[in-house]
C-alpha cells in the first residue's frame, strides 16, 4: 500500500458537513440507545462526501488508483468514496453482526475520506474496522486517540 498525500486544502464540498456532523452527535447524545440499533440512523449526504470536488482531488491524490489494492480504477469499474472509519456501522471482524453507533462524526471529514475501488469498498472492507483492543473503541466519547487500528491509513501522517 502506498502513503497517499491528501492536499491540505479541504475540497469545497465537504465544507457544510460541520453542521450536519453537530446536528448528528445532538441527535445521537439526545436517544444514544436508539443509535444503538439499526433503527437509528443518521441521513448522511453522500452528495457532500461524494461531489466532484472531493472526488476529484482524491482521484489525483491518489494517482486514479484504489487506495487498498492500488489497481487504476477506470480499468476496473467505476470507483466511490470510502470512509476509512465507517460512518455507520462497523464489524470487529467479518461475518460478525454490525455493530453501532460507528464514527458518524467523521462522515465529512477529509483525513477519513479515501478513493477505492467497488470491489475493495463492496466485498472486502465494508464495514469491517478492527482494533488490536476492541474494548478500546470509543465511538461514543468520539475519542481516537487509544485506538489502535489494524487496518492501515494510506492518508494518515
Amino acid at each position: 500500500m502506498i502513503k497517499i498525500d491528501l492536499p491540505n486544502s479541504i475540497p469545497e464540498g465537504l465544507h457544510g458537513g460541520s453542521l450536519l456532523v453537530q446536528q448528528y452527535c445532538a441527535q445521537h447524545d439526545a436517544a444514544p440507545e436508539l443509535y444503538a440499533t439499526r433503527h437509528g440512523k443518521f441521513d448522511f449526504n453522500s452528495s457532500m462526501y461524494g461531489c466532484e470536488t472531493v472526488r476529484t482531488a482524491l482521484k489525483s491524490a491518489q494517482f486514479l488508483k484504489c487506495c487498498y489494492c492500488e489497481s487504476k480504477i477506470p480499468g476496473t469499474g467505476y470507483g466511490e468514496v470510502e470512509h476509512y472509519r465507517p460512518k455507520a456501522a462497523w464489524q470487529q471482524e467479518k461475518k460478525t453482526p454490525l455493530n453501532r453507533p460507528a464514527y458518524h462524526w467523521l462522515a465529512y471529514s477529509w483525513e477519513n475520506l479515501l478513493w477505492s475501488c467497488k470491489v475493495c469498498n463492496g466485498s472486502y472492507k465494508k464495514n469491517l474496522f478492527p482494533l488490536a483492543d476492541p474494548d478500546r473503541r470509543d465511538c461514543l466519547g468520539r475519542n481516537l486517540n487509544d485506538e489502535q487500528p489494524m487496518l492501515i491509513n494510506p492518508a494518515s501522517t
